[in-house]
């Protein structure tokens, strides 16, 4: 049983993962928001010490436990002021093979499947959430797994103030295939 099956629903966040082998990018961002409160880009903290409390199965929650942990996390994650960033992040959580990597040339075919990974709200629409995941699969393609949130959060404002054509903060499949779109 790995530690996302042994979450107790009501108190955890990670919860709503269980059972799943491998999180998306679109579930890191929203684990990434989830726990950076203060949306500064980095966790750290009391955010820290949340998110090792959640990562800890129920039944080995002790405080000498979780600052092992803890400190752990800070040693060989961290950044210089212990900080975890939102690369880091995917080292601690199983995140899926970015899903752009196989698809360097993108041809009209394949779109349609690459927008409906990334809609996960299944609106027919890219909610910011998931431009974001969008964006952090599309820069990492090539493994580079250095993107900070508030370098992803620029490029998310950069590509949606140029493609958002209607200006909802979403991007449509036309306003992706525009973005993607090698003519």
């Amino acid at each position: 049983m790995s530690f996302l099956e042994s979450l107790d629903k009501k108190e955890n966040f990670l919860i709503q993962f269980r059972g799943k082998v491998q999180l998306t990018s679109a579930d890191l961002i929203k684990c990434w928001k989830y726990y950076d409160t203060d949306s500064n880009g980095y966790i750290e903290g009391s955010e820290l010490h949340k998110l090792v409390v959640d990562l800890v199965e129920k039944e080995q929650e002790d405080m000498e436990k979780v600052s092992k942990y803890e400190e752990s996390i800070k040693e060989h994650f961290s950044d210089s002021k212990g900080r975890v960033t939102l690369a880091t992040m995917a080292h601690l959580l199983p995140v899926e093979e970015n899903f752009m990597k196989p698809f360097d040339d993108i041809k009209k075919d394949v779109f349609d499947g690459i927008f409906q990974h990334y809609d996960q709200s299944e609106t027919g629409e890219l909610n910011r959430d998931e431009v974001e995941a969008f964006i952090r699969d599309l820069l990492n393609k090539d493994g580079d797994n250095d993107l900070d949130m508030e370098t992803l959060k620029t490029y998310t404002n950069k590509i949606l103030s140029v493609v958002d054509i209607d200006k909802n903060g979403m991007l449509s499949k036309k306003e992706l295939r525009m973005l993607l779109s090698n003519h």
